[in-house]
């Protein structure tokens, strides 16, 4: 639980060095936001290492996702950046743009504990993909029971409808105080492991929202139709401040002129 761990690390004002990337920006960029999500909510720094190859092109985007997350440290292995000339040259030419920055990110996407612990982790290969389109931060339960959707403006769900009932409480909770929530149908309705699905209603029922507003797509969150669907909502939401719709926007216009393409890379951002 990487939460857990930078909450623990942030007590004895420590930090968390994740060791899991490799050269493919989105496999990286899912496996390292829950720490960086974590760290800034409780306070722990952190830092981002590779767990094996780094190639040419890997060096670049190691470098992007670490300062778009805000992490403090960019570790490399010597292979990784004098294996070859052309991963030297890449570390030379773009390794002055890795500082630690503060990320304004007011986008947060459900991390669905209890749905993989009951399951299996699939939700990682669902969310890289939307990073070709909107940068954004997990919100794990333990996240969620200790505050942390109050940093945040909206939030997504995509996959996984169980959880503890203490968990959709806390949702509800931010809905009712302004907070904007994106939901597939396809993902079922919201229950709790016991089977009381009375949450789905407590949760996203109209009568329920309070100053909060729930956006529902008819279908499932896997769907490409959902990544965009997510962009058009979120672009035009009063809730979002004006950078992070420029950003939609931006993202939107590289996608629509083939310069970034939504099952490529997002190196190019």
């Amino acid at each position: 639980d990487f939460g857990d761990q930078c909450k623990a690390a942030a007590e004895v004002g420590g930090g968390v060095r994740i060791t899991n990337e490799g050269s493919d920006m989105r496999a990286n960029f899912s496996l390292t936001r829950w720490v960086a999500s974590a760290g800034k909510q409780y306070g722990a720094y952190y830092s981002f290492e590779p767990a094996g190859e780094v190639n040419a092109q890997g060096v670049i985007a190691r470098i992007y996702n670490a300062t778009a997350s805000g992490a403090r440290g960019l570790h490399y292995y010597m292979p990784n950046l004098f294996g070859s000339e052309e991963a030297h040259a890449n570390f030379v030419k773009w390794g002055g743009q890795f500082r630690q920055r503060k990320p304004v990110v007011e986008i947060a996407v459900y991390y669905p504990q209890t749905h993989i612990k009951l399951n299996t982790n699939d939700f990682l290969e669902l969310v890289q993909p939307l990073r070709d389109r909107f940068d954004f931060d997990y919100q794990s339960d333990q996240q969620i029971l200790d505050g942390g959707l109050g940093r945040y403006k909206a939030l997504i769900l995509m996959h996984g409808s169980v959880s503890e009932p203490q968990v959709w409480s806390a949702v509800s909770e931010w809905i009712k105080r302004g907070g904007l929530v994106l939901y597939p149908e396809g993902m079922g309705r919201l229950r709790t492991p016991e089977g009381d699905a009375s949450w789905h209603d407590r949760v996203l029922g109209p009568e329920n929202r309070g100053r909060g507003r729930v956006l529902t797509f008819s279908g499932p969150g896997r769907r490409p139709e959902y990544r965009a669907w997510l962009v058009q909502q979120l672009r035009e939401a009063p809730e979002l401040g004006a950078g992070t719709r420029a950003m939609l926007k931006y993202f939107e216009k590289l996608l629509m002129t083939n310069t970034y393409s939504d099952s490529a890379r997002a190196v190019s951002a």
